[in-house]
């Protein structure tokens, strides 16, 4: 991997470093401070760069078609993930800091390195079922508790399933604010190592994702192979 570290400020001023690496799509760019991840940004992805990726054939015939539309179903691309629901996802406001002991004292340029590496391995299919937990300390304290709390449930979705948006909703403790968790996923600053991609619709359906509905079928079909590797 190839990755520059620079300083820089984030949003709140707080000491930041950035970096960035080259992946199969592009370059790929994470912002870490004191507190962890803070921000990661992916590159816009056409359909040739989505092509590069190592995705089952089925998965190129529909990406290159572009036959992908919100109200798609997961199960019509042959993507059986399991849906969990809110018994499974963490609840407590602070659920996204459980790699906090491993990290422990770790300077923010040893885990973007890290986390970089992941992203590079993942995109080249090169991961395997733990890789895909991303297990690192992320900088939640931005976040409403609410937030907080939908941001926690999502990195708590296993690799290889997926889960709803009242689901979500209803493990940060507001079953009726499925919208509002909807909002939070849509805003999530931190794709794939929070996996927003792994939230679908109650009926099965893709609905939306901020980098195109390709780009979320191709991280569900990575996923679901490295999942199946032992």
């Amino acid at each position: 991997m190839s990755a520059g570290i620079d300083s820089g400020a984030s949003r709140s001023q707080s000491p930041a470093v950035t970096a960035t690496c080259e992946t199969r799509i592009g370059h790929v760019r994470a912002e870490a401070g004191p507190n962890g991840l803070r921000r990661l940004f992916l590159p816009e992805v056409d359909t040739a760069l989505l092509l590069r990726l190592p995705l089952p054939e089925t998965i190129r015939l529909s990406i290159a078609r572009a036959t992908l539309a919100p109200m798609t179903l997961l199960s019509s691309l042959g993507l059986a993930a399991p849906i969990v629901g809110p018994e499974r996802l963490r609840t407590e406001p602070d659920g996204a800091g459980r790699s906090a002991s491993r990290w422990a004292g770790a300077a923010p340029e040893d885990v973007l390195a890290s986390v970089l590496r992941d992203l590079k391995g993942f995109f080249e299919g090169d991961l395997g079922p733990q890789g895909l937990r991303f297990d690192y300390p992320i900088d939640l304290t931005w976040c409403s508790d609410f937030t907080r709390r939908i941001m926690a449930g999502m990195v708590s979705i296993p690799p290889g399933a997926v889960t709803t948006y009242g689901a979500l909703a209803a493990a940060a403790g507001s079953p009726r604010a499925a919208r509002a968790a909807g909002s939070v996923v849509g805003a999530n600053p931190l794709g794939v190592v929070v996996p927003c991609h792994r939230v679908i619709g109650a009926n099965g359906a893709l609905t939306g994702f901020g980098g195109g509905l390709a780009l979320k079928v191709a991280l569900l079909a990575l996923e679901s192979a490295a999942a199946k590797k032992s």
